[in-house]
């Protein structure tokens, strides 16, 4: 399974809206039950993203808000095991795991892509 997690170094310009065409509903609401399992995950979005010089293209991102004293190592190793059952074969998706209190994750929300 091709998993990335998304390295977004502080000032770079990140444009979050909603997907054009989003992922099948089966698989988000998959990977939803998936992120409300996982110890740590306050929230879970799947909006469209584009990291200027970080990305290639604009893309659907996995991004988890997490509490303060979340174990990011733990979180992805879930993550790892995870996605593999819930998404298509083929299919890549980037993860962008950031605290709840990042000053981007109110455009996040604001994108209307919670899981």
């Amino acid at each position: 399974m091709a998993m990335q997690t998304l390295n977004i170094p502080a000032g770079t310009a990140v444009l979050i809206g909603a997907p054009a065409n989003p992922m099948d509903a089966r698989v988000s609401a998959a990977i939803g039950r998936l992120t409300a399992s996982i110890e740590g995950v306050v929230e879970a979005h799947l909006p469209q993203m584009y990291a200027v010089k970080v990305m290639e293209k604009p893309a659907q991102v996995l991004v988890l808000l997490l509490r303060r004293d979340a174990d990011v190592g733990k979180v992805a190793d879930h993550l790892a095991a995870g996605l593999p059952q819930v998404l298509p074969k083929g299919v890549q998706l980037d993860i962008w795991p950031i605290p709840a209190s990042h000053p981007l994750a109110d455009d996040v929300r604001r994108a209307g892509c919670m899981i």
